[in-house]
């Protein structure tokens, strides 16, 4: 298995956001711009866009040099407007989460756009859905992915997304969630004992390098003659327990007109029969008939030997008699 096959799914929106709330924002003076009408909101300048676009680029950045050893594809994931709004409208889903008026939200998501587009020039999968939030694409993907037999390693300070965390049995795969803050990984129940599974099968290969040699069986000379296989024995032992019980419901169904069981039934009674070549029939037929009569003919001569050695010692008694 290759130390970089896991695929990195970034939270796009809580990258975004988190590097937004914790840029330094200038306090102006009560009343400042009321009376030339300046836009005082924060991102409402080209600098303030800027050093946000930077923020953005420079810890995108660095989070991935944590991460390139272990990790190959990168996906990113963006909020859309929530199919739960649409589905349930009269419910009050995060009602309670409102946009600071102090904030130019236009200005922001101009910048988001640039940096999406950057990232997308750079290789890595921007994925944003109408209707569904980036949560929803992170189940999404990881469950794709791991059914696909690849990793999966969710970059998120969300601690909802810890209930993706996950192991593929089907296909021995694996969702870990990793959270870069407060520098903690979550992982399923069993992930050391796997680790340590999988660094004794590379020490193997290490220090055993002649068992796995490209292109050559383990084990050549094949199976050894004679050998048992031990399944289809047991198995065996246990339809002869039970072989009359399955014998009695196999023409009890045949009797009911079970057309499997019948033709099992026939098939016992009457043997299929083999197409016989009439030619070869022919010619073994004459090659009986003349070896019995050779038969005939030996068996003639031995009688008449026979005869004769019976009959001449009754001569020569006559003669001394």
């Amino acid at each position: 298995m290759s130390a970089r096959n896991h695929t990195l799914i970034i939270d796009g929106n809580y990258f975004i956001y988190s590097r937004l709330f914790v840029l330094p924002r200038q306090k102006m003076p009560a009343g400042f711009g009321e009376s030339i009408d300046i836009d005082t909101r924060f991102m409402s300048s080209q600098s303030e866009m800027n050093i946000f676009m930077r923020k953005l680029a420079t810890d995108f950045s660095s989070e991935l040099r944590k991460l390139k050893n272990i990790t190959g594809r990168i996906i990113f994931t963006l909020d859309s407007k929530s199919w739960r709004k649409d589905l349930y409208p009269s419910s009050e889903y995060k009602a309670n989460r409102e946009q600071d008026s102090k904030i130019h939200w236009s200005n922001v998501h101009n910048v988001i756009e640039e940096f999406t587009d950057l990232l997308k020039s750079q290789g890595v999968i921007i994925h944003r859905v109408s209707g569904a939030e980036g949560d929803d694409l992170i189940y999404a993907w990881t469950c794709a992915l791991n059914s696909k037999g690849e990793n999966c390693i969710i970059w998120s300070g969300d601690t909802d997304l810890m209930q993706l965390v996950n192991y593929n049995r089907s296909t021995d795969t694996y969702t870990l969630w990793y959270d870069n803050t407060r520098s903690r990984i979550g992982i399923y129940p069993g992930f050391i004992k796997y680790l340590n599974i999988k660094e004794e099968k590379i020490d193997k290969r290490k220090t055993m390098p002649h068992l796995f040699k490209k292109g050559h069986s383990g084990n050549p000379n094949g199976r050894p003659k004679g050998s048992k296989n031990y399944g289809g024995i047991a198995a065996g032992d246990l339809l002869q327990k039970n072989a009359s019980q399955i014998m009695a419901k196999i023409i009890e169904k045949a009797l009911e007109g079970n057309e499997t069981c019948l033709k099992m039934c026939v098939d016992r009674i009457l043997p299929s029969t083999r197409a016989i070549d009439i030619t070869k029939t022919e010619k073994q037929n004459q090659d009986i008939n003349i070896y019995v009569e050779n038969m005939e003919d030996k068996r003639m001569l031995e009688h008449k030997k026979a005869e004769v050695i019976d009959i001449t010692p009754l001569k020569m008694v006559e003669k001394v008699s």
